[in-house]
């Protein structure tokens, strides 16, 4: 049992561990000849807490590297030359106790200010200000990305300790194709829960990401809950436009909620198919996690899609149990734990009658549960579940798409 205690200390343990010092190295800005500006330097643990508080911040050169840990976008720093990699500059932060971070997120200038933006740089550790260890690479960033009206920052995250299978600390959506026109997003929706709430919002439009460069077009437009407003790619976008969120710890995102144009130009501008990527190293590079193939055929339409359901532990199939086999219909309830791609529902079964609350370990959310035996491929909307001659239980988890459940299935 020791053995098993001590070998669970070292996997959960923190990749670079506890220092008081924390600092950005950064070699290279974005080409501008004269300065390097940031707005905001964050540093947070891996399950979100925000560290820079109570501390010191110092830097090589330039003027006021506290505005960095101020959380305010209306502040910024700014160099009074640039760096080399022969003479990098560095902004650091002297914790008031030892800390171990797991995630720093960089906000920096769009548009024209996106020149004295970090283009090379690495995060490092230190115990006593002097030494320096690599908690990272060289990491180029991906574009500077956004637009030059009111959303003016952007952001990276770069991941520095550990993260999960399929979490990353920055997501997108990448549009692949359309109905026959330019892209527009008017709100996208990144669930950690299929079903569940959007992680991302607009509170802070700067950690909004996208691939647009054009006047008005705002990326953190498709996480304002308004799908009146929208994140617009001109012409020649498809393929190319994506808008994503750079978050302050790793997630991972399993279902996707896409609202569509709300005016006339939804027949053109709908998408079809789009691709859904992590990156945990600031947009360099991306994984893509799922693909979605949407089927828009109206204007303000709400379509979600997913990847392989997933859960912390397992579905076992008595959670979907048959509870009255008499003719005609068959009834099945939901038992247990849950199963995350229905949320918290209120069970009816197949003849209209609802589930005694009594019988299940949550309540709320409706779901429908229909008798037609179906497979995968067959039409379903998200919650269904059905089963088939045999006696197997299907769950819709996404737009057409149903997963089988039989004997001990691991999401």
């Amino acid at each position: 049992m020791r053995k098993l205690l001590y070998l669970f200390a070292i996997l959960c343990a923190p990749v670079f561990g506890q220092h008081p010092y924390w600092r950005l190295l950064v070699y290279q800005n974005n080409g501008n000849s004269s300065f390097m500006r940031m707005y905001e330097l964050e540093f947070w643990d891996s399950t979100g807490n925000y560290l820079s508080s109570g501390g010191t911040a110092t830097a090589s050169d330039g003027f006021s590297p506290a505005n960095l840990f101020d959380r305010s976008m209306s502040t910024s720093f700014t160099t009074s030359s640039v760096p080399s990699f022969s003479s990098p500059f560095w902004v650091q932060y002297h914790f008031a106790s030892s800390v171990d971070v797991g995630v720093v997120r960089i906000a920096a200038g769009l548009v024209a200010d996106s020149t004295m933006n970090p283009e090379i740089f690495k995060v490092q550790f230190s115990d006593d200000g002097s030494t320096w260890g690599d908690a990272t690479g060289n990491i180029t960033p991906g574009q500077w990305l956004g637009d030059n009206g009111s959303q003016t920052i952007g952001a990276w995250s770069v991941l520095v300790g550990s993260a999960g299978s399929g979490q990353y600390v920055n997501w997108r959506v990448r549009v692949n194709s359309t109905l026959s026109g330019d892209v527009r997003i008017n709100e996208i929706g990144l669930r950690t829960a299929f079903g569940g709430s959007s992680i991302a919002s607009a509170t802070v439009p700067a950690y909004a990401i996208g691939s647009n460069l054009t006047l008005g077009d705002q990326p953190y437009k498709a996480y304002d809950g308004n799908p009146a407003t929208e994140f617009t790619e001109q012409s020649g976008g498809v393929g190319l436009a994506w808008t994503g969120f750079a978050f302050e710890q790793p997630q991972k995102i399993v279902q996707i909620a896409f609202s569509n144009d709300t005016g006339t130009g939804w027949s053109g501008n709908s998408p079809v198919s789009v691709s859904v990527d992590g990156s945990n190293d600031a947009g360099s590079n991306w994984v893509t996690a799922f693909n979605c193939t949407f089927a828009f055929t109206g204007p303000s339409q709400t379509q979600t899609c997913g990847g392989t359901p997933t859960r912390q532990g397992n579905v076992v199939y008595s959670q979907v149990r048959e509870a009255d086999r008499a003719s005609p219909a068959h009834k099945f309830a939901m038992w247990g734990g849950g199963i995350p791609t229905v949320g918290n529902p209120t069970v009816t079964q197949s003849n209209g009658d609802i589930v005694p609350a009594s019988l299940l370990g949550y309540s709320g959310h409706a779901v429908t549960f229909v008798t037609t035996p179906s497979s995968s491929g067959s039409a379903c909307i998200p919650g269904m579940v059905s089963a088939d001659s045999s006696g197997n239980a299907y769950i819709c988890y996404s737009l057409n798409h149903w997963v089988k459940l039989s004997g001990t299935t691991s999401f």
